[in-house]
């Protein structure tokens, strides 16, 4: 169960999708998808690489509550919305026969999955995916779910430290595990000099003999894509800018930069004359084949519950430039060994991107080694399954225990 879920754009939802489809091929877990949606309205069922999707969605209430946004009314309007959503999805997880839900994100169909499984006393799995996440879905309009209606058959996973605690402070101490989203080491692995520089002359040749500084994400506000051409222009002639990832939908809500909007960043970039070293690249982007040309990877974002971009980036030797601000990102930058924490100033930010471009090759190689044995997706799959084993033998009422299913 999403909150949203690819081809949409979604970080969670594509980790959960890619976690699945290596639990299938290694463990023989079967599995389908129910998504909510922020973008698509349109309720359907599909495939995605050979895997059966169910977007469930009450199209013209969202339709009214996208007119209604920011209105006095959107409370209520939101409200009904979640309830339709909410009803359709428990109808359709009644009409299925199935061994355990795992949730990824807050929404509809999330929400509805957790108080279903409470319920009927279903063996569920509430992953937290995003800054200020919380297992406790309560639904507008009802009762507030407590705690300890999910000690029982049910485990909290939180890919960050934060997220973890919240959890624990919750009281799920011994039902909540705190892990990193895993790397896949066949596709992100350090990258040789060769390498880099024939990527270069294949995908930036005319900034071939450039340092390119990389950043890829959605293009919402919280991500802060505009930061960057600010820092641009207090780095060097020979540093170069490449900015991506999906320009926000038409009935997206949050704030951020539809297709005809990015042309305020060039906009930006021409008025403080660096328009000739950056590149806006709209669109679904090959993070691995992208990270072969970067110099350095930056992290400006606000509200991260987990930046996997920032760990791919750190195991394919490329060095990484973040906002100090963010908790997640503490976890994993370690100063002059594979990056640096830089507070929201421009001038402290083109001063570390050039120290980090600096770090040695040896260096590049040692990180990349340190990420991977601490986030393979090899122990992080072996352990998610172990957690799948534990909960759908479970009794009812039993209360599961990480530390003792995962043996740490």
């Amino acid at each position: 169960m999403s909150s949203k879920y690819p081809p949409e754009y979604s970080g969670s939802g594509l980790r959960a999708h890619n976690t699945y489809l290596r639990l299938r091929k290694k463990f023989g877990i079967e599995f389908e998808v129910i998504t909510s949606s922020t973008s698509d309205y349109e309720s359907t069922s599909y495939e995605f690489e050979n895997v059966s999707v169910e977007r469930i969605m009450s199209r013209n209430l969202r339709r009214i509550n996208r007119s209604l946004a920011r209105t006095s009314v959107s409370r209520v309007t939101n409200a009904l919305v979640f309830n339709s959503e909410m009803r359709k999805v428990t109808r359709k997880l009644n009409s299925k026969s199935f061994d355990l839900v795992h949730t990824f994100g807050f929404s509809p169909a999330t929400s509805a999955a957790i108080h279903h499984s409470i319920a009927n006393q279903t063996p569920l799995i509430i992953e937290l995916v995003n800054t200020g996440a919380t297992p406790l879905q309560s639904i507008p309009g009802r009762a507030r779910l407590l705690a300890d209606q999910l000690k029982n058959r049910t485990a909290v996973v939180a890919i960050s430290k934060a997220l973890g605690d919240h959890s624990k402070n919750l009281g799920l101490v011994k039902n909540t595990w705190t892990r990193p989203n895993p790397v896949d080491h066949s596709v992100f692995s350090t990258i040789s000099r060769t390498e880099h520089y024939s990527a270069k002359a294949a995908l930036v040749p005319e900034w071939k003999d450039k340092k390119i500084v990389l950043y890829i994400a959605k293009f919402l506000d919280r991500k802060n894509h505009s930061f960057l051409i600010d820092v641009l222009t207090h780095l060097p002639e020979d540093f170069c800018l490449l900015l991506g990832g999906p320009p926000l939908r038409d009935n997206d809500l949050v704030p951020g930069l539809k297709s005809d909007e990015l042309e305020s960043l060039v906009t930006k970039a021409n008025l403080f004359g660096v328009s000739d070293r950056m590149k806006l690249k709209p669109g679904f982007l090959d993070m691995a084949e992208h990270l072969k040309v970067a110099d350095v990877f930056c992290f400006p974002a606000s509200n991260e519950g987990m930046g996997t971009p920032l760990l791919e980036s750190i195991a394919v030797g490329v060095p990484v430039v973040a906002n100090a601000n963010e908790p997640s990102f503490q976890e994993w930058i370690r100063p002059n060994e594979n990056g640096y924490l830089s507070p929201l100033d421009p001038a402290v930010w083109a001063e570390n991107i050039q120290a980090a471009a600096g770090i040695s090759d040896d260096q590049r190689q040692l990180m990349s080694a340190k990420i991977l044995e601490a986030v393979s997706v090899d122990s992080i799959d072996s352990q998610y399954f172990k957690i799948l084993e534990a909960l759908s033998s479970s009794a009812p009422n039993e209360e599961l225990d990480v530390a003792d299913v995962l043996g740490t």
